[in-house]
């Protein structure tokens, strides 16, 4: 499995484990659509520690150092280039990541048949996750009318 990154529009980042880029955008669909997201493989090795809270809940305690140096390069190279303590520009920096990639959203790509893209439209899912869909269902119905054929 691969580790990837998914940065939001909004600046958000969420990480995933997946064999490929299309697998990545269908688990995230839980949180949103992330054809419009940019997703890249993490490269460094993936270390994250989390806390158990006295209301029984993890919170995240810290990333790795090589972790965090590569989330902050990839999702938020204008904060990381501030390299400054200053909280004004800190929060400067902070508000120009959440807003950048706001105009530069990428286009959907669109799914392949006309079912797919009927299903992406109306649930504003990804198109490999509406892909995917009509694909088990194809299989399914497939399926069952194979097994209701006579036999001779």
């Amino acid at each position: 499995m691969r580790i990837f990154l998914c940065r939001w529009p909004n600046g958000d980042v969420s990480i995933v484990s997946a064999l490929n880029k299309d697998d990545a955008i269908e688990a995230l669909d839980e949180f949103d659509n992330a054809d419009h997201a940019d997703i890249s493989q993490l490269r460094e090795q993936f270390l994250v520690d989390f806390r158990l809270n006295d209301d029984g809940n993890l919170e995240l305690n810290e990333f790795g150092e090589s972790t965090l140096n590569e989330i902050m390069e990839t999702a938020f190279p204008e904060l990381e280039k501030t390299q400054s303590e200053d909280p004004a520009v800190i929060r400067q920096a902070v508000e120009l990541e959440r807003t950048r990639l706001w105009g530069k959203q990428k286009k959907s790509k669109e799914a392949k048949t006309e079912i797919g893209q009927r299903l992406q439209k109306e649930l504003g899912a990804a198109a490999v996750v509406a892909d995917r869909a009509v694909e088990r269902e194809a299989k399914e119905v497939l399926k069952n009318f194979n097994s209701k054929k006579p036999k001779h």
